[in-house]
């Protein structure tokens, strides 16, 4: 038998689920092969309406972290490496998840009314498998060897951020959703295909 203690990625997703309604929505449509790259994607996405809204959840997997009190908030740094895993996906009914790069990130994070610049997300953090903070992140930025979250106004936490001088293990930050229309994901993938790598997608597109 499994122990999803051990397997914090597998916990995760499913705790994502569960809040997303992910496995709970399902849909008549037939089922389309994955699109093999951003471009195809966007290409599928012309065909819909324009104006149909797309939320977009996210999931950040590194193989270390350190959290840093500062006055008045924490700083959250990612640790680059070729093991980092950052994946989008959607909220229901669509069924669509595909691998984004930091450049695409960052420009989903400053770009259009309701981007998380304007409007930051909450997200939640886990530490070591078992320890919790739901939080709010009010900034992002990247040097050479980080990704950095400002961490604001925690509504929940279990985390020892004192010990071991905040460093720890194998994090994983679940971020909330940041809405497109599918006119504008089809751009954002596009950009993303032509800045970065081709985009891998697991679901084919279902639902409206």
């Amino acid at each position: 038998m499994i122990k999803l203690e051990n397997h914090p990625i597998i916990l995760f997703l499913i705790l994502a689920s569960i809040l997303t309604g992910i496995v709970a929505c399902s849909s008549n449509a037939t089922p389309i092969p994955p699109p093999k790259t951003g471009v195809e994607l966007a290409d599928r996405l012309d065909n819909l309406p324009s104006h149909m809204k797309v939320k977009l959840l996210f999931v950040i997997t590194a193989q270390r972290a350190v959290v840093e009190k500062k006055e008045n908030h924490y700083e959250l740094s990612l640790f680059k490496s070729d093991d980092n895993k950052l994946v989008a996906f959607t909220d229901r009914p669509q069924r669509l998840a595909f691998d984004v790069s930091l450049p695409m990130f960052s420009a989903i994070w400053d770009g259009g009314k309701d981007s998380f610049e304007k409007i930051p997300p909450n997200a939640v953090l886990v530490k070591n498998n078992t320890q919790i903070s739901i939080t709010e992140l009010t900034k992002l930025y990247e040097d050479e060897t980080r990704i950095v979250f400002r961490m604001d106004n925690s509504a929940y936490q279990n985390i020892d951020y004192a010990s071991n001088n905040g460093a720890f293990g194998y994090p994983v930050l679940f971020i909330d959703a940041s809405i497109f229309t599918t006119a504008g994901l089809a751009v954002a993938l596009r950009a993303g295909a032509k800045a970065c790598a081709e985009v891998e997608c697991w679901w084919a597109l279902a639902g409206g």
